[in-house]
């Protein structure tokens, strides 16, 4: 089975395409996203959040496990046959339905760890998201291997909506308090992968072992850098909910919520069509570190603004979005905002690595990151737990994680770290000037009001674009890969 791609049209087409449709998907779930949590915040309690949202943490490793990271596998593989898709089909569906009888043994033991005996209800639920991911990660990477992302866009997008206002709706007309949010997380994936089905018109599943051998042999060594990088990225949420309780965990979630929106919805889009294509070009070192280096400058330009823009009207927004008696979210949000923006760029390093093979470097270096998440968390529980210092340890050990991509990853790989760190030198000056309106609005003159934020949002995204247009940008970008060739060549100053 080959790609559409080697058929149709150009490679730069198909990745235009791809590209926008994938974020064209962004958008609209980024609207329907903010919709839906300005709504279900004003009808339940933080609490209500803190529990969903502590099921989910608590559990996540059991979804890792119950993907296999066989998705990634198939759309890395250059051929892969019918039958070997099938045979990968039936062995997902086998370890979806282990994580399903997993999730329902362990609900009550994890709830009582974590010292919510209510969640016990909402953990268990989760083993139906994971069966239903399981059964729809074959199809879905088929789809994403003959580049149909019109189909996957248009679905993601219908099954959000209808989940979303299903949730909405027992959110309003009963009294199921948390339940309302439970039902919304297990609908739309058992939606979408009833979609992914259907639409990729894939084969019976079959369970054929040694067919799946090959595939499923990748996919575990990618399983292995997930649940690494799942304890690094859910070691302060699992910390807040033990120490700090439901309520607290729900004004973290929030906080978590509006800071990671734009970062994971850019980066689950781009991951959608950047991996199948730079697997494409993995044998070819220049067009794959050009590719690279374009896709870099694509989503740190996208990423960093936004989160600027939310950082610096933190204060005014999260009231005007969640409404009143969320005020205790704001503080966590410029540390959740870095680290999350941080975590999108480390994400695509870490493609990179999965599209050329190299994933020995990249579990490497997500062992040292996560070891560093674990002891940031500990050392806040020895000195004192509050979710600012919870955040602040995570947003470093994302720091502590980009940089050893920089300086191990990113030059065995071909690319050149001084060019990456160029471009994103210029994201950040752009992310600057679009957040400057927002932060004079907010702090300076103490305007907070919904237009004002509105109006000093659109000024601020309008400098921003004419900034990338104008030739300063050329000109800045020609000065800044000239400091940092000499800094990294180690060529000698001329003498005056």
């Amino acid at each position: 089975m080959t790609s559409e791609i080697e058929q149709g049209p150009g490679l730069r087409q198909t990745t235009l395409r791809a590209a926008l449709w994938s974020y064209g998907a962004v958008g609209v779930g980024f609207a329907l996203q903010l919709a839906y949590t300005a709504v279900m915040s004003r009808r339940l309690d933080p609490a209500d959040f803190g529990v969903v949202a502590t099921a989910i943490v608590a559990t996540q490793l059991i979804g890792l496990l119950a993907r296999m990271g066989i998705g990634s596998a198939i759309t890395q593989r250059g051929e892969i046959s019918e039958s070997e898709l099938r045979s990968a089909h039936g062995y997902s569906i086998a370890v979806g339905a282990i994580a399903l009888a997993a999730t329902a043994t362990l609900a009550i033991p994890m709830s009582w760890l974590l010292r919510l005996p209510e969640s016990a209800g909402a953990i268990s639920s989760m083993g139906f998201v994971f069966l239903a991911v399981a059964v729809g990660a074959v199809p879905e990477a088929k789809l994403r291997r003959e580049f149909r992302f019109r189909e996957l866009a248009a679905a993601l997008t219908a099954t959000t909506l209808v989940a979303d206002v299903v949730g909405v709706w027992i959110a309003t007309a009963t009294d199921l308090g948390f339940w309302a949010l439970v039902v919304a997380n297990v609908l739309q994936p058992v939606l979408y992968s009833a979609a992914a089905i259907s639409r990729s018109r894939l084969g019976a599943p079959v369970f054929r072992t040694r067919e799946a051998h090959h595939v499923a042999s990748f996919g575990r060594r990618l399983t292995t850098i997930s649940v690494l990088e799942y304890i690094g990225k859910t070691a302060d949420n699992l910390a807040v909910s033990r120490w700090l309780g439901a309520a607290q965990a729900g004004f973290y979630s929030r906080a978590q919520l509006l800071t990671s929106l734009v970062p994971e919805n850019l980066m689950s889009a781009t991951a959608r069509f950047f991996q199948p294509i730079l697997s494409r070009v993995k044998d070819d070192p220049l067009r794959f570190s050009r590719s690279y280096a374009d896709s870099f400058s694509i989503l740190s330009l996208t990423v960093l603004a936004p989160v600027a823009l939310v950082s610096a009207g933190a204060g005014s927004i999260v009231p005007i979005l969640l409404g009143p008696g969320w005020d205790e979210s704001v503080p966590m949000v410029s540390w959740l905002s870095v680290g999350w923006a941080l975590g999108a760029l480390n994400n695509l390093h870490g493609l990179a690595a999965e599209a050329r093979g190299a994933l020995q470097l990249k579990l490497r270096v997500q062992l040292i990151a996560s070891a560093m998440a674990v002891l940031a968390t500990a050392t806040v529980v020895f000195v004192g737990p509050t979710m600012p210092r919870f955040a602040a340890g995570w947003a470093a050990s994302e720091v502590a994680r980009s940089i050893l991509y920089m300086a191990v990853v990113l030059p065995r790989l071909g690319i050149r770290p001084a060019e990456i760190l160029r471009r994103a030198a210029e994201a950040s000056g752009v992310a600057v000037v679009a957040a400057a309106p927002v932060f004079l609005t907010t702090h300076t003159w103490g305007i907070d009001s919904l237009g004002a934020l509105l109006a000093a949002g659109m000024a601020g995204c309008t400098l921003a674009g004419a900034l990338v247009a104008l030739p300063i940008p050329t000109r800045l970008s020609i000065v800044l890969r000239s400091m940092f060739e000499r800094r990294t060549s180690g060529a000698p100053r001329r003498a005056r």
